[in-house]
């Protein structure tokens, strides 16, 4: 359940005495470029977000269980499709997104018929363009199973292992493809806090990678919990990544040369600060994050042009007791400007952080968080304003 919210006047002197803290610290690329911090008082009550009766469901074989791992809409002809990867099956689904067909089916195993199967995860980018993580490569096959391209992962750099997810889409420009790094540091370690990276740049004519942006400067000066060093990313209407950490109350926009921009981005219903770095976080990282407010996967509405940052409250001593480790959800909605014009509430029943979905044309859709064996399911959400 939720804690009711601070009261409006002391909202305001919360959150400026937050970010004057927040100011302290710098997010940079590299030791020699800070953010530009930019605040803005949250409007939490111009827009909202409903479930409407609008709902879609894709079939699956039937099997035991599934793990959904990686999926996208795509589109492809003026059509909008989905592209679905279930490690438990180790099979690859492309649906028509609007009328839930099955259009293709491909068994990775089929793929990778000489090589073993290990952390795969997949961006469907058309239906001649589709990109498989497969343990230290990046692959590309087209939609006859066809490698196209294949590039190892930086050898000097064996522990950033690329991946796509919902809230880490590949980002394609100027014949480049960027994906989101897993965080696999050491976290006690400030050296390797300090040189790690969250992004993969692979530059698929001159067949090179290199690592880009580094940890925002609270993180990498102090002690931290990787569980707060998650990221997610989307890209705006300039062309800019504007990037979530679960432990951060800002989010922050680059165009990894000159602009580095920090803006505040905190939920309404986050009454404490985030934990950055105790004691606690070495011995019992896991009751710390269960406990903490968090944030989540952040996505880009391009034809609204409205941020959507998924939020996620610290669950009470209680339950964290009695193993009810499941943390309430928001929605906090912000303009193209990154203010904040409003949050909503999300129930638990949809699985908004790695399971939401926008189409071209600004549509909609939250996974439905069911135990269904034989598909996957979504339900549109809408906005409204105030």
């Amino acid at each position: 359940m939720f804690k009711a919210p601070i009261q409006v006047n002391n909202i305001f002197v919360y959150t400026l005495f937050s970010f004057l803290q927040l100011v302290l610290f710098a997010c940079s690329q590299n030791e020699s470029k800070e953010a530009k911090h930019v605040f803005s008082i949250p409007d939490y009550g111009k827009i909202k977000l409903k479930e409407s009766d609008d709902t879609l469901r894709f079939l699956f074989p039937s099997m035991p269980k599934k793990d959904i791992q990686s999926m996208n809409i795509f589109n492809d002809g003026g059509k909008d499709y989905i592209s679905i990867y279930d490690a438990y099956s180790e099979t690859l689904s492309i649906y028509d997104f609007n009328n839930t067909t099955i259009i293709k089916r491909f068994a990775l195993n089929e793929l990778f018929k000489k090589t073993e199967l290990y952390k795969i995860s997949i961006y469907t980018q058309n239906f001649d363009s589709i990109f498989v993580i497969n343990r230290n490569k990046i692959n590309l096959f087209d939609s006859s199973g066809n490698l196209r391209y294949s590039t190892d992962f930086l050898s000097s750099h064996p522990s950033a292992w690329a991946f796509f997810q919902t809230g880490n889409p590949a980002t394609f420009k100027d014949q480049k493809i960027y994906t989101a790094v897993r965080p696999h540091m050491r976290p006690f370690i400030k050296n390797e806090l300090k040189n790690w990276k969250i992004l993969y740049e692979f530059d698929l004519k001159k067949n090179n990678s290199k690592l880009l942006y580094n940890l925002p400067a609270k993180f990498r000066d102090t002690i931290s919990n990787i569980s707060f060093l998650i990221s997610s990313y989307c890209i705006n209407a300039n062309g800019r990544f504007v990037i979530s950490f679960t432990g951060d109350t800002c989010i922050y926009e680059t165009d990894f040369k000159d602009i580095h921009l920090a803006h505040y981005a905190q939920s309404k219903f986050q009454h404490h600060y985030l934990v950055s770095s105790t004691k606690d976080l070495l011995t019992d990282r896991n009751e710390v994050y269960w406990k903490s407010d968090t944030y989540g996967n952040i996505y880009y509405d391009n034809n609204s042009r409205l941020y959507l940052r998924v939020a996620q409250q610290g669950i009470s001593d209680g339950n964290y007791a009695q193993k009810n480790w499941v943390k309430s959800q928001s929605l906090i909605i912000l303009n193209d400007d990154l203010e904040v014009i409003g949050e909503s509430i999300i129930s638990n029943s949809l699985m908004i952080n790695y399971g939401l979905l926008i189409t071209q044309d600004g549509k909609l859709y939250a996974r439905l968080n069911n135990k269904e064996r034989g598909a996957v399911s979504f339900i549109r959400l809408t906005y409204k304003k105030a």
